[in-house]
């Protein structure tokens, strides 16, 4: 029986232009009928450098071809979207033109450029704006808005594999297949995937103590793998807040003491100043079970518990039916299920139909 449980309670970066990261960095195009959606650091004139997955350039125009300069680390995978029809694109590693569509039908055509491969695999900038034979249209953003923080689930990391045995490769990420990306589609929300395999809110994976820098700090950022790159906070106001992150600070077992609710409590802390009127959700992870799973839950129980607007959300763990991808991440019919519920429980605590 499908248990949904809510409580609400109390790198290889590429060489960067010659410019500051430290002051507030601009994100958008300069045309606004082009569409950037998630964090974009512009570079000099029309040029944006970005990493996080999910990361989009979507515009609407008139006329049959359109090409775009793209430079890569080389292995990020692209999921191309013209008029409902998908393919995946590899930049690969040397700037190069690309052409995104030819031969198109005279008329209105939308288009959409994803990436699907998360921050660890570097940089892409997109040098300059998209060149096409036609014109551009008014652009029609989505009003909703979603902030997800996660690590390699919400990443999509394995997504695509069909089994547990295989391990991490750019060519079976994909963080559209992802809950979070799937029930943003569901809801026509736009979405700010801020996700990195192995992170944590307290400790990643692998680490007995922290060393590395976590997802409490590097949700900030523009660019994650720079510490002076970071996002302005005014820039994007989302609707909801969900926070997938304890598959790593569980690792091997419950950190000692209260160190993760203490870390979860402060990401929240922040997150709430940073938006104070997004309902805040925290989600038990799909991975952890038994003893570990319980502890993980308690942990963000007592958080929420202490806290308005901030509610415990319990998808379930991934069903032995559902398959696995790969390393033992959520397969296609986990994301699916959860992205699902997620959606349905957003609907009736926002009222959006």
């Amino acid at each position: 029986m499908r248990r949904l449980v809510l409580k609400a309670c109390g790198l290889s970066l590429l060489p960067s232009a010659s410019m500051s990261f430290a002051s507030t960095p601009l994100h958008a195009y300069a045309d606004p009928r082009l569409q950037l959606i998630g964090r974009f650091q512009r570079e000099t004139g029309d040029s944006v450098r970005f990493a996080w997955s999910g990361s989009a350039l979507a515009f609407a125009f008139s006329g049959t071809r359109v090409t775009l300069f793209i430079a890569d680390s080389g292995e990020n995978r692209f999921l191309l979207d013209i008029d409902g029809k998908q393919r995946v694109l590899t930049p690969g590693g040397d700037p190069r033109r690309i052409t995104l569509a030819e031969g198109l039908a005279p008329g209105e055509h939308r288009l959409r450029l994803t990436r699907l491969t998360e921050a660890l695999l570097g940089e892409t900038v997109f040098i300059g704006a998209p060149e096409h034979d036609g014109e551009l249209l008014p652009a029609t953003p989505r009003q909703r808005r979603l902030l997800v923080i996660g690590d390699s689930i919400t990443a999509g990391y394995g997504a695509e594999g069909d089994n547990p045995d295989c391990g991490f490769s750019p060519a079976t990420e994909n963080q559209q297949l992802s809950y979070a990306a799937l029930a943003a589609e569901a809801l026509d929300a736009d979405l700010h995937s801020i996700a990195w395999s192995g992170k944590g809110a307290y400790r990643n994976y692998g680490e007995t103590l922290p060393q590395a820098p976590n997802m409490s700090a590097l949700h900030r950022r523009t660019l994650p793998g720079r510490a002076d790159s970071q996002w302005p906070d005014a820039d994007y106001r989302p609707d909801a807040i969900v926070i997938n992150l304890g598959s790593n600070d569980f690792w091997s077992g419950a950190p000692a003491g209260e160190r993760y609710d203490a870390a979860m409590g402060a990401l929240v802390d922040t997150l709430r100043q940073i938006h104070p009127d997004s309902p805040i959700y925290l989600m038990a992870s799909p991975l952890l079970l038994g003893a570990t799973r319980g502890a993980q839950v308690r942990a963000l129980d007592r958080v929420c518990s202490a806290r308005d607007k901030v509610r415990l959300l319990d998808l379930e763990r991934v069903r032995p039916e559902e398959g696995w991808g790969c390393d033992y991440h959520p397969g296609r019919a986990t994301h699916a299920r959860q992205a699902t519920e997620l959606a349905s429980r957003l609907r009736t605590d926002l009222g959006w139909r």
